[in-house]
């Protein structure tokens, strides 16, 4: 049976709740009337409390990992494994239920792990000595297989690392350490030393995640990945070659792609003002740039095959400050443009990192 103990902060109108030991059958009720208690003695009805529960749990019943996980889903209850506590097993599966419900609309994941915390994975067992007909055990793991499969798509989890920690064994782990693990089951990392200058290599690693690592890539080439170009432009710049790339290969030309091409092919003092008119328009992304901004240019996509995108550009802000953010701007041929605003309150983590950079050693 787990132990619970809880901690509120009342000025922030929050309460963590403490899980720790093994996961046993009743858990998920026990910690719903660990909710209902503290509540009962903290909440305002003005100001309902935010729910955080911390794990730190060898694991246990997965029947029951899954219902606490159900339970954290449904109801907006984040979830945390702090620096130096372990989850494992059903209690992990459990972690992967953290949610937020926004007061005023508003849903997704909320799950962070503190660095230096353990969070492993594996495939469901059964600990009794009692002996089973092998036909019986067969239906067992199929009836445990599908609940699982069921969870991990109402909390949107990747089915490849569904099937990845069921291949492990009882005394085996798959244990959460590189940034494409905690990116691919959208986990914030706590702890971690901020980012606050953006590196070539960490804009090339910023276009790889605003197109989903398709056609990856690299200023270092590997098997499956293409060679980076990168330039680094000022705002006048970036505004002609938008414009330029607006208008190129357009047989058709309008009003709007006339005056564009008067102002590439003459003294270009019209740019700047023709872009301010397209943002207006929405015909090109705001990046809001400021005349000291920089840009960072990524090419050297291997397009094709449904996949178009031709140019990323990226513009940091705040640099040499903690609050460090990102804009990436990507133009998918023929001249459509799509904007992905990257921000994770001061940690880019998963924007300038590649999947395979470990966050601490095992």
């Amino acid at each position: 049976m787990a132990d619970f103990s809880f901690e509120v902060d009342t000025r922030r109108a929050h309460a963590t709740i403490t899980v720790s030991g093994d996961i046993t059958r009743g858990d998920m009720d026990r910690f719903q009337r660990v909710v209902s208690e503290v509540c009962g003695k903290y909440e305002q009805p003005e100001v309902p409390l935010a729910i955080t529960a911390a794990l730190d749990s060898p694991g246990g019943d997965y029947l029951e990992g899954i219902r606490l996980g159900n339970l954290f889903w449904r109801n907006g209850y984040a979830t945390l494994v702090r620096r130096d506590a372990e989850c494992y097993s059903a209690a992990a599966f459990a972690f992967l239920g953290g949610a937020y419900l926004g007061t005023v609309g508003g849903w997704g994941a909320d799950r962070t792990v503190e660095l230096g915390a353990s969070v492993g994975f594996h495939g469901f067992y059964s600990e009794s000595s009692e002996a089973v007909m092998l036909r019986d055990g067969i239906e067992r793991g199929k009836i445990l297989s599908m609940i699982l499969a069921d969870y991990a798509t109402a909390l949107r989890i990747d089915m490849d690392f569904v099937l990845q920690s069921l291949e492990k064994g009882p005394h085996e782990l798959l244990t959460l350490r590189t940034v494409g693990q905690f990116r691919q089951l959208g986990i914030k990392v706590r702890g971690t030393e901020r980012t606050t200058r953006l590196t070539d290599e960490g804009a090339v690693n910023a276009a790889n995640f605003a197109t989903g690592w398709k056609r990856p890539v690299s200023l270092r080439p590997r098997k499956g990945e293409t060679l980076a170009a990168v330039t680094h432009l000022r705002p006048h710049e970036y505004r002609r070659m938008v414009l330029n790339k607006l208008v190129s290969g357009r047989s058709e030309r309008g009003p709007i792609a006339e005056m564009i091409h008067r102002a590439l092919h003459e003294d270009g003092s019209d740019i700047d003002a023709i872009c301010r008119d397209l943002d207006h328009l929405n015909a090109t992304p705001n990046l809001w740039l400021g005349d000291e901004d920089r840009i960072v240019h990524v090419t050297g996509f291997d397009y094709g095959a449904l996949f178009y995108v031709t140019d990323c550009f990226i513009k940091p802000s705040n640099e040499d400050t903690s609050s460090l953010a990102l804009t990436v701007t990507t133009i998918h041929a023929p001249n459509y443009f799509e904007a992905l605003h990257c921000s994770h309150s001061g940690d880019c983590l998963f924007e300038v990192c590649g999947p395979d950079v470990a966050l601490w050693p095992e």
